[in-house]
């Protein structure tokens, strides 16, 4: 499969909002952090579409939150993973 994009629908973000977005790669044997939603860098928004193409044999999506310093929990409505199914060589 080839990744092509990650888009992520959610409220609003607010100050303190902080995930890491990750693709688990090849049943877990790689995992690649291809960016994250974070009110810092992206502001008050609802959504934000990730750019990182992938080729894997399968794949995971993890998104993963930074308790330790976030002060609040990022709310997804909606989150779509677009791909390519590729043809395998013989």
């Amino acid at each position: 499969a080839r990744i092509n994009y990650v888009k992520l629908y959610f409220k609003v973000l607010a100050t303190g909002m902080d995930d890491d977005v990750q693709i688990a790669q090849d049943y877990e044997k790689t995992t690649t952090t291809i960016g994250s939603v974070a009110f810092a860098a992206d502001g008050a928004v609802t959504k934000k579409r990730i750019d990182y193409p992938i080729l894997c044999d399968n794949f995971s999506l993890i998104i993963d939150t930074d308790e330790a310093t976030a002060t609040g929990c990022i709310e997804y409505g909606k989150i779509i993973i677009d791909y390519d199914l590729l043809k395998q060589d013989d």
